[in-house]
């Protein structure tokens, strides 16, 4: 039995320490060659009416490459524990991807739902990820590169209640 329990432990331990993987550790800060942000069109199984013919899908909107000061704007907030809230929503609906490339090839992929505002950050190289959910501060910035590359008009009021002040996290 305490085998058992101790095994439980152990593996509640790895699971968990997954989830919690320091943001520093996942992103390639320095010498980034570039960052692509696209947003995408998105339903999932779960956000499908009844009667919708298509239950799932995704659509690529517009892809940009973000300035150097909106590359560095991007990897300072991510790499701020402010910009994160430890909340995680249900829904897995990503619509504003950001591909990170160092040396010509993606190393880290950033994705976030501007619905829910869950944030899911993959490092390509060593296969770690975390799992989280943006504050507004962080929303905020994300808000400004929507406007700053036109992307703003692909988005309704009601998709950025999860990155806006008109979710219930006040940071």
């Amino acid at each position: 039995m305490k085998q058992l329990l101790a095994i439980h432990i152990f593996l509640i331990s790895i699971i968990s320490y997954s989830q919690t993987n320091p943001i520093s550790n996942l992103l390639p800060s320095k010498e980034l060659d570039s960052i692509q942000f696209s947003i995408w069109d998105i339903q999932t199984k779960d956000m499908s009416s009844p009667n919708s013919k298509d239950k799932e899908y995704e659509k690529k909107l517009a892809t940009v490459t973000l300035s150097n000061k909106d590359k560095d704007l991007l990897i300072t907030n991510l790499l701020n524990p402010k910009s994160y809230n430890q909340k995680r929503a249900l829904l897995y609906h990503y619509n504003l991807i950001f591909d990170l490339y160092k040396n010509d090839a993606i190393s880290a992929i950033v994705k976030i739902s501007t619905l829910t505002g869950n944030i899911t950050i993959d490092n390509k190289i060593t296969g770690q990820y975390s799992k989280n959910n943006c504050t507004v501060q962080f929303g905020k910035v994300l808000l400004s590169l929507l406007k700053e590359y036109n992307f703003s008009d692909y988005l309704n009021t009601s998709d950025l209640i999860g990155i806006s002040d008109n979710t219930n996290d006040k940071h």
